[in-house]
């Protein structure tokens, strides 16, 4: 819930944000706000009183919209589930009721959905409940009678982030993180990459892409014209918990070859001092440039860089503060937050975070920034919070000109208690200043097709196809853990010494007497 909100368009807002100076070896706000989108209303999507986060979004041709997100139902004494719930609107603004799609037996994961519709009319999914799985569905009729018998993308236990994307050729590729036992790195995650040529029915053997002793979250992915594939990851000494600890640094790497090889990682923030950074973002502008974005979280440097590559990944540019923007970090230390960029039909990329104006200011909104013709705009606020937060937003262009942006917030009674939290999943809708497209309506299916099917066990282990081998190690035995477990954890590694220093004095107290 938010206590006061503010909805701004071009223009209302124009003025006092251009009088900001940047610095001689950052370029220059944008001169005008006559790109900016105009915002209508938010809303939210999730059920009141079911804690909801991690959203994804996904625009179909036919203008529909598709969102998932996070949650988790009780159904009764000793019934409880990890879910993904599911929603659609054909305008955003009449949503079907959130229903779950995918239900497994709990054991207090989240699920991180991440879905793709592709031109042919199938909706991709992958989830997780610590074993990641892939599935799919008719875009028609998206349901858990619809999808498919799971394919087991990582081992049991181990996984974690997964992203599906499509290539230009048609190609299908999936990222996933997964802990490999390394007595170097305990609890280290590192990033495979498969792909598929049938739109999903079966999938490469997938090859750990992440060479270095060192652990890999939130991958950001960017598909150039010649389908090179671009991909960043917050890294660090874990990779579970949908983070990593600090300090923390953004890598960089890149195949040219559809996935078959992969360069060796390029570190694009520093690795020295305590420097810590996060939530990478990736995007390829009308120029074919690729644009990569990071924050800098350190309370003393919290600021929001960015980078350019005109070679398709091989040299950047040094990182420079994005002119007008500050970050989240210091006044939320938000380290399961991302950012997220999408580019339009005309190469302007649309850039959206949880960040400030000032660096005194200590409300957070919802941000915007256009890069056009190598300059960025002013930053839109498409919401502003007093006490709570916005988190995870994502983004999505349908129909040309229809802009939806999905995201999360924390109330601000339960910020870092997530097993008290009552978050909620908010969406807004804007125009885009772009030409709009004609919707492509999907042909209707034969009734069989969603009478057939039959929904798949809760707690399955089932697969599409032969699922390889993904590693010859045994994976590390790990125990998992909600948030505040950690805490716990804590005060029972301390009671045996309390219990000693408690024993030592009331002897000392005793020879006294």
């Amino acid at each position: 819930m938010f206590k006061r909100s503010s909805f701004f368009t071009a223009s209302i807002v124009g003025l006092a944000l251009l009088a900001l100076s940047v610095t001689p070896n950052a370029p220059a706000i944008a001169q005008t706000n006559s790109n900016w989108p105009a915002w209508e209303v938010p809303v939210r999507l999730s059920n009141e009183g079911q804690s909801s986060w991690f959203p994804d979004i996904a625009a179909d041709p036919s203008g529909e919209v598709h969102i998932v997100w996070s949650s988790g139902i009780t159904t009764g004494p000793g019934q409880a589930y990890d879910v993904v719930m599911y929603t659609k609107s054909m305008d955003g603004k009449l949503w079907t009721t959130p229903r779950d799609i995918a239900a497994l037996e709990t054991k207090g994961a989240v699920t991180r959905p991440s879905i793709l519709i592709d031109p042919l009319g199938v909706f991709h999914i992958t989830y997780r409940r610590y074993m990641i799985y892939y599935a799919h569905a008719p875009v028609q009729a998206i349901g858990p009678q619809t999808l498919s018998a799971p394919y087991e993308v990582s081992t049991e236990e181990n996984g974690y982030f997964s992203k599906v994307f499509r290539d230009n050729a048609g190609r299908l590729h999936l990222l996933h993180t997964e802990d490999v036992f390394n007595p170097n790195c305990t609890g280290c995650f590192q990033a495979f990459h498969r792909s598929s040529d049938d739109d999903g029915l079966t999938w490469s053997v997938p090859d750990n892409i992440w060479p270095l002793p060192i652990g890999v979250a939130k991958p950001a992915v960017a598909v150039d014209a010649q389908n090179g594939l671009h991909v960043m990851f917050e890294v660090g000494r874990g990779g579970d918990l949908g983070q990593v600890p600090e300090p923390a640094s953004i890598a960089y790497l890149h195949s040219l070859d559809g996935g078959l090889t992969w360069t060796q990682p390029l570190f694009m923030s520093p690795q020295s001092g305590g420097f810590s950074a996060r939530n990478p973002a990736i995007a390829v502008d009308a120029n074919q440039n690729l644009i990569a974005v990071w924050q800098v979280a350190m309370n003393e440097e919290d600021v929001v860089n960015y980078q350019v590559s005109t070679d398709r990944g091989e040299t950047w540019s040094e990182p420079q503060q994005i002119p007008g923007v500050w970050g989240a970090w210091s006044v939320y230390n938000g380290k399961t937050d991302t950012y997220d960029m999408i580019t339009d039909a005309q190469g302007r990329v649309y850039l959206v975070l949880s960040g400030r104006r000032s660096p005194n200011e200590q409300t957070l909104n919802l941000l915007l920034l256009i890069w056009e013709n190598g300059v960025w705009s002013a930053p839109q606020p498409v919401m502003t919070l007093e006490g709570d937060v916005p988190e995870w937003p994502q983004l999505a262009i349908g129909l040309g000109n229809r802009l939806h942006l999905v995201w999360f917030q924390r109330e601000k009674a339960n910020i870092f208690n997530s097993d008290r939290g009552q978050y909620e999943i908010w969406y807004a809708q804007a125009t885009l200043n772009a030409p709009a497209v004609e919707p492509v309506p999907w042909p209707t299916l034969p009734a069989q097709v969603v009478s057939v099917s039959t929904p798949t066990p809760a707690g399955f282990k089932a697969t599409a196809t032969p699922q390889p081998l993904l590693f010859t190690n045994q994976a590390e035995p790990q125990t998992f853990y909600k948030e505040n477990d950690y805490l716990l954890i804590a005060l029972f590694s301390i009671l045996p010494v309390a219990l000693l220093v408690s024993g030592v004095v009331a002897y000392t107290r005793w020879r006294r007497q």
